[in-house]
């Protein structure tokens, strides 16, 4: 019998608490700061949980939790198990997460679930508890994941969605105990292999010298189905902007600025790893198109990948430099560019082709460039919101 994977999240972290005395009563006061505005950056992948927590303070406090892999016999054991019963994996796509084969990897000894002992949180502040309320709040927000896809569950010991999915319906095509095959198998190549977000829309994705040779990887028809359907969706959305409201159909917008919107919409809020391995980008670099998305549509995500966009105008840029230093701002503090203004702590202010300022982050080979603010029109605003941004 499958169960809704809500539920599972909030038991999980009560195994926590009860499992050891440091976890005991921890998320009563982390929860509040589990969720937006609080919880920045947040990622999830193989082994890591990665987040940005603001305090009631506004002081901002980079946490990072390793969770122990499982090893790969645990892993061959667990997709046996998913592999066992179609209704496994069509439960998991279908949102819920059954009791019954957490019942059977639990049989086999297997903590699906991570235990305290196999948690190392680390957090910037100064709390010694181990977790102190930031990684406690992280890990909230990991278990209210958990809650909305059960897949979560596994990527972050290990077994990534793809990864699981590729090996169980290996697992089942080898199986003599299973004959009857998860639907209808297409023999389709994935039309999204090999794309990258520089690929023009419309050219068909292809396999090198090997493409007429490779056999293509067979896709589940629930799977296709799925995307199918997002892609009609997205399409009647286009057509009732268009004849409803006689807004624009977005059809002419740049490429990556229309990938930011499909990446942002509900259809796709929970396919972060398909819009990754399509386009090309990191997960933080989605997510960072997404944010620049919600907050400025299309100029915020020009802005943020392209800087050929940044005026350059010097007696603009000269000007905004003196209403800053109005501002209460100290002209030492502020360095005028080319095509920006540095404000110190790796922030940019830069104006968009609207003539609007956006204030950027820059980023680093673990962090890509954010947009942190924007579109601003007085510069007046920016000496408070700097106030209370760290």
């Amino acid at each position: 019998m499958a169960e809704s994977a809500a539920g599972w999240g909030a038991r999980w972290l009560r195994q926590l608490e009860d499992a050891s005395p440091a976890y005991a009563n921890r998320f009563s006061s982390s929860r509040r700061l589990a969720g937006a505005p609080n919880m920045v950056d947040f990622d999830i992948s193989p082994g890591h949980v990665h987040a940005r927590v603001v305090d009631k303070r506004g002081e901002i406090h980079t946490v990072d939790i390793a969770v122990r892999l499982l090893s790969e016999g645990e892993k061959e054991d667990l997709v046996e198990q998913v592999a066992a019963r179609a209704e496994n994996l069509a439960s998991m796509l279908d949102g819920e997460l059954p009791a019954a084969l957490i019942d059977a990897i639990g049989e086999l000894e297997i903590d699906a679930f991570a235990r305290p002992s196999d948690l190392r949180p680390d957090c910037s502040c100064d709390d010694w508890a181990e977790p102190c309320l930031h990684a406690g709040a992280v890990l909230v927000a990991l278990a209210r994941s958990l809650d909305r896809d059960p897949f979560v569950l596994f990527d972050v010991r290990g077994l990534p969605r793809e990864q699981l999915l590729s090996r169980v319906r290996e697992a089942r095509s080898t199986s003599t105990d299973s004959p009857k095959p998860l639907g209808e198998v297409i023999e389709q190549a994935d039309p999204w292999d090999g794309w990258t977000a520089d690929r023009a829309l419309g050219t068909r994705p292809t396999r090198g010298d090997t493409a007429q040779t490779t056999k293509p990887e067979p896709i589940l028809e629930g799977a296709l189905g799925e995307i199918l359907s997002r892609a009609r969706s997205d399409a009647a959305f286009r057509a009732r902007e268009v004849i409803r409201y006689g807004r624009p159909s977005m059809l002419a917008i740049p490429q990556l600025a229309d990938l930011a919107r499909i990446a942002s919409s509900q259809e796709w809020v929970h396919q972060q790893r398909v819009i990754t391995r399509a386009s090309g980008l990191s997960g933080p670099e989605v997510d960072a198109l997404i944010e620049a998305w919600r907050k400025a549509s299309v100029e915020g995500v020009t802005v943020l990948r392209d800087s050929s966009t940044w005026a350059r105008d010097q007696q603009a840029l000269s000007q905004a430099r003196d209403q800053l230093v109005d501002a209460g701002f100290e002209r030492r503090e502020i360095a005028l560019s080319y095509n920006s203004l540095g404000l110190g702590q790796g922030r940019l202010l830069v104006l968009g082709t609207s003539e609007a300022w956006y204030l950027l982050s820059e980023g680093d080979r673990r962090t890509p460039m954010r947009l942190r603010f924007g579109p601003l029109d007085d510069l007046n605003e920016l000496s408070q919101i700097l106030a209370r941004t760290p």
